[in-house]
């Protein structure tokens, strides 16, 4: 906008405009005039185009429907990263806000997502994720990942919300088993089958390399019959093919003189039999015999402990809780700040 003259405007005497730079341009005297009007038409054929905040929404859909990230739709729609999530704030907010959303919640799951990786300038950034299980249907993401972040986070729900959810799924972590206790400890809390099985893995590792070390000396190296099987240790029974049976046995042969890492492996696979079982009567009546334990102290997760109502109650049919973290996971990541992907 010009820097307007009152001066000039009255002895203009044109009602809607004004006059702003005044100027002598080769002898003559300019005069650069501007009109008030804050909506115009088109310059040809006079058309007032009014937008309807379509744009908005196409661009929220893409991120919460589609599952596209913000940096994927700002590219398509020939914006910046900041006006994209401008508009998924804009059109989201308020339907996230809506406290309806949550409404029919029985079966919630907690998880933590990595959100921003350590820099110079600020460590690893985490978000909790709450998931209602059943609907595979993100409720909210939250900074932090703590015990308070869960108390804080329930203690803004309705009591009749909070006495609805009869199970809680969640990673083996000792903070968000406490942050259930004040809102939830009427519920049944779950260990999510993802992470016991990962932590069953990790046990099989640990024992690898343990076994690797007490009988050669040194870390697995190729050749060694344990390094060469290390992959194959992680594979679920079923997936194996013939050769591969034929490796893991030779290499356990070889390499496990006293059935350490085998009693490791069939503790996982024992696991896995308990989470795939048809219900809590015949989860309860299966169990991970004592010789499958892979070394004394050993445990899956130092957090929350695998006792077997944690495990069981997993297979309750009214609380299949076994796809909520891989969807929270997935949605929580569409928000890439800055451009940055998160992983």
């Amino acid at each position: 906008m010009m820097n307007r003259s009152q001066g000039a405007t009255t002895l203009l005497g044109r009602p809607g405009f004004v006059v702003g730079v005044q100027m002598e341009v080769d002898g003559e005297w300019r005069l650069d005039v501007e009109t008030t009007a804050e909506v115009v038409g088109c310059a040809s054929c006079g058309t007032r185009a009014v937008g309807h905040g379509r744009r908005k929404v196409k661009i929220c859909r893409r991120v919460g429907e589609d599952g596209d990230s913000v940096a994927q739709v700002a590219r398509a729609f020939g914006v910046g990263w900041y006006t994209a999530m401008a508009a998924v704030k804009d059109h989201g907010t308020p339907r996230v806000d809506d406290p309806t959303r949550l409404e029919g919640t029985r079966a919630l799951g907690l998880d933590e997502t990595k959100y921003l990786s350590a820099t110079r300038t600020h460590h690893t950034q985490y978000v909790t994720s709450f998931v209602d299980l059943q609907e595979a249907f993100l409720l909210d993401v939250v900074a932090g990942r703590s015990a308070k972040v869960v108390d804080d986070w329930l203690g803004g729900r309705p009591e009749e919300w909070l006495q609805a959810i009869s199970v809680v799924a969640i990673d083996p972590f000792r903070g968000y088993a406490n942050g259930l206790l004040a809102h939830l400890g009427h519920a049944g809390v779950v260990v999510d089958h993802f992470h016991a099985v990962r932590l069953a893995n990790q046990a099989i590792d640990d024992v690898r390399r343990r076994v690797q070390n007490q009988t050669t000396g040194h870390r697995g190296r190729r050749g060694d019959p344990l390094y060469g099987i290390r992959r194959l240790a992680l594979v679920a029974a079923e997936r194996l093919s013939e050769r591969g049976w034929g490796r893991l046995l030779a290499g356990l042969a070889a390499g496990d003189p006293d059935g350490e890492m085998g009693a490791a492996m069939l503790a996982k696979e024992l696991l896995r039999e308990v989470y795939g079982a048809d219900g809590t009567a015949q989860a309860a009546g299966l169990e991970i015999p004592h010789c499958a334990t892979p070394h004394p102290g050993h445990s899956l997760g130092a957090g929350v402990p695998f006792r077997k109502p944690n495990v069981a109650s997993y297979t309750d049919p009214g609380g299949s809780v076994s796809y909520g973290f891989d969807t929270a996971n997935e949605l929580t990541s569409l928000i890439e700040p800055g451009g940055a992907k998160t992983t």
